[in-house]
């Protein structure tokens, strides 16, 4: 388990954004803070209001119990702010091929598609094969 005590600070200046899990689905991982990459806030301890830190390879990570799918919430290039937030699902535990990559930079665009990757997934293992 990472060490989440340095970013205590955070609680009281920047809320995590809320996903809404779908039945069967986890959160594993949530350091998804509600700060768009193009709109500079005043972050607690951020030096000099840099809030890159914020902006890490690994922010979300939703898992599906009964099936090993997941999908994974980063950024890259890391702390680099003129990146994108990447959202990569994987289907049954098999990490070296992802069934979808998708990118933006609209981190409420971020939760609207990881709602909708986690909703297909719950069609498509329901669908009669």
């Amino acid at each position: 388990m990472p060490d989440l005590t340095k970013w205590l600070w955070l609680d009281a200046d920047i809320k995590l954004k809320t996903v809404d899990l779908l039945p069967g689905w986890c959160l594993v991982y949530h350091q998804l803070y509600d700060v768009h990459p193009d709109k500079p806030v005043s972050v607690g301890n951020c030096p000099n209001g840099d809030y890159s830190e914020l902006f890490k390879s690994t922010l979300l990570v939703i898992e599906h119990a009964g099936t090993a799918s997941f999908i994974d919430v980063g950024w890259g290039p890391e702390a680099e702010l003129s990146g994108a937030f990447y959202i990569t699902y994987y289907r049954n535990g098999n990490l070296s091929e992802p069934v979808q990559e998708i990118s933006t930079r609209e981190p409420d665009d971020v939760i609207t598609l990881v709602e909708h990757v986690m909703a297909a997934h719950c069609r498509d293992q329901s669908a009669p094969e």
